[in-house]
């Protein structure tokens, strides 16, 4: 799997402008997109680092060293960091969810502004420990390759450096979450849920489980 990481970082990066592109004009500061190839160096450095961590979805060690990792770099970008094992009410298990999951990184980040902004991302990828010796991490032109690095390292990297110059730039036009929410989606359609939502789901989902099997069951199959 390859990336084209120039674009990437400077596209990705770049949405930023959404945010605080006023505030930069009417301050007179470098353009924003000069900005971002300034960041790139860096961007690359981080991916690389996140690829040379084995972090496949069984891979539990593997997934806390990454989340230490991710926990302490938004740390130093002034987040207030929670992590936490996500139980049985927080999950909804399907076919293939390993029994050991990764922890969960929060970092939470509150501005003076009245919007709310969320970056999500996740840690694992589908590769084997040990598929990095057979894929170390190189870049061959504009592309980079290494196990996960599109889904989704590239995508925790983006973050990561999208925080990083916004805490550059001193942009704080924005407002915290109050509630925990999650990503629930199902191909291409996706919703945000609050936590409370979410468990009711999975109580009802799994009435109609076990309701399912044993109507199953009474007719032989």
């Amino acid at each position: 799997m390859s990336l084209t990481i120039r674009h990437k970082a400077r596209v990705s990066l770049a949405a930023a402008a959404v945010l605080y592109s006023t505030a930069l004009n009417a301050a007179g500061q470098e353009p924003l997109n000069s900005l971002v190839k300034k960041e790139y160096p860096a961007v690359v450095e981080t991916l690389k680092a996140l690829v040379n961590i084995e972090s496949g979805s069984r891979d539990k060690p593997g997934l806390d060293q990454l989340a230490t990792l991710i926990a302490d770099r938004l740390a130093a970008l002034g987040g207030k960091i929670e992590t936490y094992l996500p139980n049985a009410t927080d999950t909804y298990p399907l076919y293939d969810t390993p029994k050991d999951i990764g922890r969960v990184v929060i970092a939470r980040f509150v501005g003076t502004g009245q919007r709310k902004i969320m970056l999500l991302a996740h840690m694992d990828t589908v590769y084997q420990h040990g598929a990095l010796a057979q894929r170390p991490f190189r870049i061959d032109g504009r592309r980079a390759y290494g196990p996960g690095i599109a889904d989704d390292k590239g995508g925790v990297a983006v973050i990561l450096h999208t925080l990083a110059l916004l805490k550059d730039l001193n942009f704080r036009d924005y407002a915290a979450l109050k509630k925990d929410v999650l990503w629930a989606g199902n191909g291409k359609y996706a919703e945000l849920w609050d936590k409370n939502t979410w468990r009711e789901f999975c109580d009802t989902s799994e009435e109609e489980r076990l309701a399912m099997s044993q109507r199953l069951a009474e007719l032989g199959l």
